[in-house]
């Protein structure tokens, strides 16, 4: 029973460690647990593991809160503002993350562009060089970009799904 006890108050301080440090090294040092014990609790222990999503959550909303504290109390020397943001995106990705997205067809029209301007060039410049590509890249970036939605769409099907299929 001393074990359970001393286990269950080395996983409450670990779980408070990460809500006032943000990382499992730094929570694991102050626990005094190692990395692979983290682990194991964090793939065997359903609550554990809830704790563990809960704590790193107000991490993020402690960093978030920092954030707002010094946009509406701007002063030198309270931190380093770059740092902030990169703590924010790791964070809270779904929220500070960069979302940068270049669509397929757009992919596929500058890959296009590109390439007609290349064997303009070449045309231009009367370069010798390997042979033309056997087969048009417009072709092959559509086979590509195909075989890819097609693979993000089976990753998306639930297992109802599959079943049904």
């Amino acid at each position: 029973m001393a074990e359970a006890s001393e286990t269950a108050r080395r996983k409450a301080l670990f779980l408070t460690a990460i809500r006032e440090w943000g990382t499992v090294k730094k929570a694991g040092e102050m626990a005094e647990i190692p990395r692979r014990t983290y682990r194991n609790w964090r793939e065997n222990d359903p609550e554990f593991a809830e704790g563990m999503d809960d704590a790193l959550a107000e991490y993020g909303d402690f960093l978030q809160e920092t954030m707002f504290h010094r946009i509406r109390n701007p002063q030198k020397g309270i931190g380093t503002d770059t740092l902030l943001i990169f703590a924010l995106q790791g964070a809270k990705p779904e929220t500070y993350r960069p979302q940068i997205m270049v669509e397929q067809d757009t992919a596929k029209k500058l890959m296009s562009e590109w390439f007609r301007t290349r064997q303009e060039e070449k045309r231009n410049e009367h370069a010798t060089g390997p042979e033309e590509l056997s087969e048009p890249i417009e072709r092959t970036l559509e086979e590509a970009l195909q075989r890819r939605a097609d693979n993000a769409g089976r990753k998306e099907e639930t297992p109802e799904e599959e079943e049904e299929a």
